[in-house]
């Protein structure tokens, strides 16, 4: 009697760790992978967040002319005829020093 109480309890061990030896590795896969689904979904956010703000800026392109021409000026340098263009990005050269 004592000997088929051990056998069972020596087998329901056995079992049990057979099977936690079966789902630790379950387990840390699953939150590998609950840890990219949550990445993945914030860069799902962040692209859907720029192609609104990119939408935005087509209608505003076909619709708005004050918003051409700031992309015009900006982008590609336009200016309207008779305007006269001051560059202030370019550093003026140093001053000589004078000998005495």
């Amino acid at each position: 009697m004592l000997n088929r109480t051990a056998l069972a309890i020596l087998l329901f061990s056995l079992l049990v760790a057979f099977g936690a030896y079966l789902l630790v590795p379950t387990i840390s896969e699953h939150q590998k992978t609950n840890h990219e689904l949550q990445q993945a979904n914030r860069k799902l956010l962040e692209h859907k967040e720029e192609n609104q703000k990119l939408r935005s800026e087509i209608q505003m392109l076909n619709s708005d002319a004050r918003t051409i021409e700031r992309v015009a000026r900006d982008k590609f340098g336009y200016v309207m005829p008779n305007e006269t263009v001051y560059d202030f990005t370019k550093p003026l050269p140093a001053p000589k020093p004078r000998i005495q």
